[in-house]
């Protein structure tokens, strides 16, 4: 039975919160012993204190999640709409009962079509070998993988860090000597480059998320710094110079410390956070290919390629604490849930070597035969993806301290092997997807992207990347993720301007409240009609291989042309291709572009402007004939 909640704190408060044209949401309600505080805030640190939400602002939301001791309520899954009311099935007068019906509504019918802003889906990233990345949308099913984007980097990524409290993604392109810098809301073309006059290549975000580290490589010396980036701003904050490389990039829990192993000088360079300066050089081998730091322990642990040592330093001291034996060929070593066991993945022997960091030994040794290359964790296992075979094995966290046979699992990951056909990326092939026990995995040989679930033989499905090579993968979260103990977070965009009920639902515990939200047109001015698109002439025989000419006018609602805009974009896609292109303005409101399609059928032709307000409009679509 649904029960409703009793309203904790002032009246006032509450009223206010869904006033349109008031102050952002902050309220907190309680039911059952459980107390849930939610606030709606803007990202933006400029629109902060008491100014309204407006529609497409960029937003925090944020649920503390307690009981009525005020202990955190930890490991839960809450879940939360953004609905628009005085749609069908929402417009009871009575608070409990629209909050009921709206959330019944939720969870019998399509959630696109019922909530204005969905803060539980995620996106599926794959970093592609021909200068793009492959934007999915999982939610949309296996049988028809829905491409929403599929921006242009200025060359081949090799490493990339989501931003998620700015919306940003950065890519290195080492080839054109940029971090390309992408907005993960609109998924357009790089909106910055940063250009640190050297090639970069590894990138790194503290925990704490103050900067952005950048390995960059001078081209004609070889030698290398780590840069600090402010995220926000993109300013270069400092430079610290590092040994040979290739890098790999480590960080302290606090971000105080950030440990580089310099590969080519056989040290490790630990710098100072705060100060922006190395303040030691470890030698720990010949070769420091990978290093990981743990919590648990307190200390970094460094694997060398070349004499297969494991060299354990104190993150503290920066001393040596021990050097655990190995066999060459050492390679990744990444720490499981928790900071105990390391797994160093060797690459020439075929095994991956666990260490617990309570011991600083080696405890257990897995015969992986075909290639051992990188290692991911779920909260249940370790995956192993193997760079000869499709095949990816699964070695079960609990059983790493029994002190027995580490029992191996596997599940075919595809038909060939993911590593045989494209250039290596440092950045995860396989990686957990949101939610329990389940993983999103790369296969470059299949151009596919398996989706694979933990207690079943196979993966349950897989998304097509359009015939790319999927060199790595990333999840795009947009749902409500713990941040700090019972505080569960995410931002999203705001939609069109009215009165909202912010929908949470929580199963464990049941809990459910309908918050009031007030979101503001975009401006104080009157809403203006968006220009209207209209093509200019027909267009003839449109054959795939030929270039093919749109022409068209934009005009206001007065019908009169809309001249010199200079952002209005042209969208052309099909089901497994699709091109961005800027049109040229021919003055008099009309534009015209210039495209070649690959290969007969059917593509859909969208127009933007977001200078004038212009959202991707639909225009006749093409219909592309084999050529003669």
């Amino acid at each position: 039975m649904w029960t409703a909640l009793a309203m904790v704190g002032s009246l006032a408060l509450a009223a206010r919160a869904g006033e349109p044209g008031k102050s952002a949401l902050s309220e907190r309600v309680e039911q059952d012993g459980f107390a849930v505080e939610a606030t709606v805030s803007h990202v933006a640190a400029a629109a902060a204190g008491e100014q309204p939400l407006r529609s497409s602002d960029a937003v925090r939301v944020r649920f503390r999640l307690s009981d009525q001791t005020g202990q955190p309520l930890t490991g839960a899954f809450p879940l939360a709409w953004m609905v628009l009311r005085g749609r069908p099935g929402g417009a009871a007068d009575d608070a409990e009962l629209r909050c009921r019906v709206t959330l019944q509504r939720l969870q019998t019918s399509s959630l696109r079509e019922q909530a204005e802003v969905d803060l539980n889906g995620y996106l599926l990233l794959a970093l592609n070998e021909d200068a793009t990345i492959s934007v999915i949308d999982p939610l949309t099913g296996f049988a028809g993988t829905h491409l929403i984007g599929l921006p242009q980097l200025d060359g081949v990524g090799e490493d990339w860090v989501e931003i998620a409290d700015l919306d940003r993604l950065a890519v290195s392109v080492p080839d054109a000597g940029v971090v390309d810098i992408l907005d993960t809301r609109s998924w357009d073309a790089p909106v910055r480059r940063l250009a640190l006059g050297a090639t970069p290549r590894r990138l790194s975000l503290q925990p704490d998320r103050a900067f952005l580290w950048i390995e960059a490589v001078d081209a004609a010396t070889g030698a290398a710094t780590a840069v600090a980036v402010n995220p926000e701003t993109l300013d270069v904050a400092g430079r610290v110079p590092l040994g040979q490389g290739p890098h790999e990039l480590a960080f302290t829990a606090d971000s105080r410390l950030l440990f580089v192993a310099n590969a080519g000088s056989g040290s490790v360079t630990v710098i100072d956070v705060g100060t922006l300066a190395p303040i030691a050089h470890i030698v720990t081998g010949p070769r420091p290919v990978s290093l990981a730091y743990s919590t648990l322990a307190n200390a970094v642990y460094v694997a060398d390629g070349v004499d297969g040592s494991v060299t354990v330093i104190d993150a503290t001291s920066h001393a040596v604490r021990t050097r655990i034996a190995g066999i060459p060929g050492l390679g990744q070593v990444r720490f499981a849930p928790g900071g105990r066991f390391a797994l160093a993945v060797n690459t020439q022997a075929n095994t991956v070597v666990v260490i617990d960091s309570s011991l600083d030994r080696a405890i257990a040794s897995v015969d992986v035969p075909q290639g051992p290359d990188q290692v991911t964790f779920t909260g249940a296992f370790a995956y192993v993806r193997q760079s000869a075979s499709s095949t990816v094995l699964m070695l079960p966290l609990d059983k790493l301290a029994a002190g027995e046979k580490v029992p191996v699992l596997q599940f075919p990951g595809g038909n060939a092997a993911p590593g045989a056909t494209v250039l290596p990326s440092p950045a995860p092939g396989i990686v957990p997807a949101p939610g329990e026990g389940a993983v999103m995995a790369a296969n470059a040989g299949d151009r596919e992207i398996y989706y694979y679930q933990e207690g079943m033989a196979a993966p349950m499905g897989s998304f097509s990347n359009y015939k790319r090579q999927p060199r790595a993968v990333m999840v795009v979260r947009r749902d409500l993720r713990e941040r700090e103990p019972g505080v569960y977070e995410t931002t999203a965009q705001l939609g069109r301007p009215g009165s909202y009920d912010l929908v949470l639902r929580l199963d464990q515990p049941r809990l459910h409240h309908c918050f009031s939200l007030a979101v503001a047109p975009a401006t104080d001015a009157p809403t203006r009609q968006p220009p209207q698109i209209a093509p200019v002439g027909q267009v003839g025989a449109v054959s795939a291989g030929r270039p093919i000419r749109l022409g068209f006018v934009i005009t206001d609602a007065a019908a009169r042309p809309v001249a010199d805009l200079n952002d209005v974009t042209v969208l052309v896609m099909a089901p497994s291709w699709q091109a961005r292109k800027v049109a040229t303005a021919l003055g008099d409101g009309r534009y015209d572009v210039d495209f070649v399609v690959p290969v007969p059928g059917f593509y859909a032709v969208m127009v933007r402007s977001a200078a004038v307000g212009l959202d991707y409009q639909p225009m006749p679509g093409l219909t592309v004939t084999a050529a003669p």
